[in-house]
């Protein structure tokens, strides 16, 4: 009756959608950088994958990072029915920007598509 959490996002993310232990998905070492080829294993079903094949509706809001380098990889493909937020790990919360060592660019979505109107607005206001 343990329970152990990692103490980065990527590999929490990852077991939190696939209901697996990071080492299994290949997600255990760091988290995905923006530039990353790769995301949560297309061969292991997500909870909303699950969830949609129960008749349910999944909708998300916030922080994917679970990979988007390949469109496969985005929520929307993943089993959500629509999607509003940032696939990196981190960002402005009013431009919606994220700076590291490849560089900077915007992160904000609705859907498959860039959100720039939502440029300079708070991104819990955007996620309430």
């Amino acid at each position: 009756n343990n329970y152990y959490v990692d103490p980065i996002c990527t590999p929490s993310r990852s077991a939190l959608m696939t209901g697996r232990h990071p080492i299994h998905t290949g997600l255990q070492h760091n988290v995905i950088l923006a530039p990353g080829p790769w995301g949560a294993p297309l061969d292991v079903k997500l909870v909303p994958e699950h969830l949609t094949g129960l008749g349910y509706s999944s909708h998300m809001v916030g922080k994917w990072h679970l990979g988007h380098h390949y469109e496969q990889y985005t929520p929307q493909n993943r089993g959500f029915k629509s999607y509003v937020g940032y696939w990196n790990g981190k960002e402005d919360y009013f431009d919606h920007s994220d700076l590291n060592e490849d560089g900077w660019g915007y992160d904000f979505r609705r859907n498959m598509s860039v959100a720039w109107d939502d440029y300079g607005n708070y991104a819990t206001d955007i996620f309430t």
